[in-house]
């Protein structure tokens, strides 16, 4: 979990029964996105390259937007979550209806 200069990859797991590495975020998040790669499965490639590969992968950033997300999710509540699906211009019209209330 720790190497290249002290960095800490906390997603970085290893199994020494099948001298495997994966990643605990793609794993969980894969079939969301609809991404899957050798680190969901399991890598036997053990070199800081490919390690370096998957953490800048599109695979990778998107699971880890949606960990964030998830982990995030006590602040976005129904409310918000409409709001943010709203257009630009629906929005600037529920907020003037708000102030004029």
């Amino acid at each position: 979990r720790t190497g290249d200069g002290g960095v800490v990859r906390h997603w970085l797991h290893y199994e020494p029964e099948s001298a495997q590495m994966s990643c605990t975020v793609c794993r969980q998040h894969a079939r969301e996105k609809n991404c899957n790669n050798s680190f969901v499965i399991g890598n036997k490639t053990m070199k800081l390259e490919t390690i370096r590969e998957h953490e800048n992968s599109k695979c990778h950033i998107a699971c880890t937007s949606m960990s964030r997300a998830q982990s995030e999710s006590l602040l976005v509540t129904p409310t918000v979550s409409a709001l943010m699906a709203m257009s630009e211009k629906t929005r600037s019209l529920a907020r003037f209806q708000l102030k004029s209330s």
